[in-house]
């Protein structure tokens, strides 16, 4: 939680432990409205501006889920180029190898074609001409002619054929290895788009959970200054009727009552203006500090009803006890409560555990006596004091 929350929070809680001179006298009916209306005017907006949080939550989250959902096609993409590469390569293999193939069937024609032109000259100085003009008859002739060209057409049309194929095979293995250079150029860059936007959605990512912690910091606050404040209105509303009492009423019973320790310790903190050990501001200390060993049954220093037992910020678990005539006495820090709203309880009576619940540095009893609301020093009216 901020500095400004924690401010705020004390703010609200200032409002009832108004600072001031321990008299008796509460504030006026009026004053109170005053206070209320204020509180409640606060509430409103910080509500507004949990929720302009919360909107700004809201488009970092969108902003995040947009640079995810790019950066899940750009690895669709990186992997569609990586499959179409693979594919291609293996393409590429089949084709040297059929380039390969080709060279050595044309090779090979062409040794054939080489063998039959050696033998024909080995046959005679003319070749050919010679075997047709070693014809024994016209029909030996056109035999013979009819062989020639059948020999030397075939041995052609099969070198060419196997020259088409090898210049085939070499233009699909340029057009394949165009292909992959292509290919490479394009997943090199779906590589570092990729990269990109990886980097991108980090920075979304971490921008998004700023503003959530911001939503949740904004959130935990609001909702403790909004349980604060609705018990403060609740005990203000009770203390306004309350501030009926007459001062006088008031002072015969403050002599009147005989109120007890709620623990025996030694007072770390009495009552007073003083520098907040938690919050380092100077604050008007509405009780005093009784230190104690967590667990330590905590007594009702009066008798009377229960006004409030719960969570309040700042005091942590604390009971609220009207001793009636219009003086209350607090019980703040509390481990367990063990009192309910409503409660008759006689003095003495164990009202909760002490612990170190709400603001505290360590385990101890924060006491209060107020009047009217407004805090008094204890310590005169306690035994000994």
């Amino acid at each position: 939680m901020s500095r400004r929350w924690v401010g705020l929070a004390v703010a609200a809680l200032a409002a009832w432990t108004t600072a001031g001179a321990a008299a008796a006298a509460g504030p006026s009916p009026a004053a109170l409205r005053a206070k209320i209306a204020r509180l409640r005017q606060e509430i409103a907006r910080e509500k507004a501006l949990r929720a302009q949080h919360e909107a700004q939550a809201a488009g970092a989250y969108a902003a995040f889920t947009a640079a995810l959902q790019r950066f899940s096609q750009a690895r669709a993409t990186l992997a569609a180029l990586g499959q179409r590469m693979a594919a291609v390569s293996q393409r590429e293999a089949a084709a040297r190898v059929a380039l390969a193939a080709a060279r050595r069937s044309a090779a090979r024609a062409r040794r054939r074609l080489a063998a039959v032109e050696i033998g024909w000259q080995e046959a005679g100085a003319f070749g050919p001409l010679t075997l047709l003009l070693s014809a024994h008859s016209l029909d030996d002739f056109l035999a013979r002619l009819y062989m020639v060209d059948r020999v030397i057409g075939f041995q052609g049309r099969e070198v060419r054929a196997l020259a088409a194929a090898e210049a085939r095979a070499r233009r699909e293995e340029g057009r394949l290895r165009s292909t992959i250079r292509t290919l490479a150029q394009e997943e090199a860059q779906a590589r570092a788009a990729a990269s990109e936007l990886a980097r991108q959605g980090a920075a979304e990512r971490a921008a998004m959970a700023r503003d959530r912690a911001l939503v949740r910091a904004d959130s935990g606050a609001l909702e403790q200054l909004e349980e604060a404040s609705a018990n403060l209105v609740q005990i203000l509303e009770q203390e306004l009727h309350a501030s009926t009492v007459a001062s006088a009423d008031v002072g015969r019973a403050l002599n009147d009552v005989r109120f007890a320790w709620p623990v025996h310790g030694p007072i770390t903190s009495p009552f007073g203006m003083r520098l907040d050990p938690v919050m380092h501001q100077w604050w008007l200390h509405t009780g005093i500090d009784i230190g104690v060993a967590e667990g330590t049954p905590v007594d009702a220093a009066c008798a009377g009803t229960v006004l409030y037992s719960g969570w309040m910020t700042g005091y942590g678990n604390v009971v609220i006890i009207d001793c009636g005539h219009g003086i209350s006495t607090l019980y703040a820090h509390a481990e367990t409560l063990l009192v309910h709203v409503g409660e008759s309880v006689v003095q003495g009576q164990e009202i909760d555990l002490a612990g170190m619940t709400g603001w505290a540095t360590g385990p101890h009893v924060h006491f209060e006596i107020r009047v009217n609301g407004k805090p008094i020093n204890p310590l005169p009216y306690l035994p000994g004091g």
